[in-house]
């Protein structure tokens, strides 16, 4: 039995970790698409002005 209770805290613990690994990678990800979509639209929009 303490095997199987090392076993479960270090998964416990690795899985905690690699959640908020995750979560912080996700959000990264999100802010690059954010800025990327940003970006685009101030494109479209200056192109928009210059047409007119």
């Amino acid at each position: 039995m303490p095997e199987h209770k090392a076993y479960l805290l270090k998964h416990d613990t690795a899985f905690r970790y690699t959640r908020q690994v995750r979560q912080y990678l996700n959000e990264q990800y999100m802010k690059r698409e954010r800025e990327k979509s940003r970006q685009r639209t101030q494109a479209k929009r200056r192109s928009k002005n210059m047409l007119e």
